[in-house]
């Protein structure tokens, strides 16, 4: 919900899907990728927080077109809380039941790479730390990074957390693009 609000005088959510979008853009086309949204059922209030805090789904699963998971990016509503250690959780199990691509050199699997974005810390009383460590030190191996997105300095603190333990770099995005 909090993604409803501004930030130099533009939505928070529409200046995320622009950089989602352009992410998106700039991702080799060779590489599948997938889209999972999370806090997007329920609301903002204390009778919505169940629903939203266990609200987390792929949107398009990886290989999905990349015109199909534009289109569900500009459609993405601001909602509810943050769930961050379920939506890792997820992750861990939904990234485990992909087929293994192996690498261009032939050497090894490739490794599957998240892309979180988020605009607050856990509110879903998780522990986001340990879910990136559990992801990036499971079978899957997943490299977590994290975009915190006009986060204040605690906010900031733990979103770098989650990035280091998931083996991921930690960039923050402050003013609207």
């Amino acid at each position: 919900g909090s993604m409803a609000g501004k930030v130099g005088g533009k939505r928070k959510m529409g200046i995320a899907k622009r950089q989602a979008a352009r992410f998106l853009g700039a991702v080799a086309n060779d590489l599948p990728v997938g889209l999972v949204v999370y806090g997007h059922k329920g609301n903002n209030k204390e009778s919505g927080k169940v629903e939203s805090c266990g609200s987390y789904e792929w949107a398009h699963r990886v290989g999905a077109s990349r015109g199909r998971i534009g289109k569900s990016i500009k459609a993405v509503k601001p909602t509810g809380g943050t769930p961050l250690a379920g939506v890792l959780d997820y992750l861990k199990i939904e990234l485990a039941t992909l087929p293994k691509k192996k690498t261009k050199d032939g050497k090894g699997n490739s490794v599957p790479v998240v892309y979180m974005v988020s605009d607050g810390k856990e509110t879903c009383g998780g522990d986001p730390v340990a879910a990136a460590k559990a992801l990036h030190d499971s079978g899957v191996k997943a490299i977590v990074n994290v975009v915190g997105f006009d986060v204040d300095a605690e906010t900031r603190a733990q979103l770098k957390e989650i990035s280091d333990a998931g083996g991921g770099q930690f960039s923050r995005q402050k003013t609207p693009r």
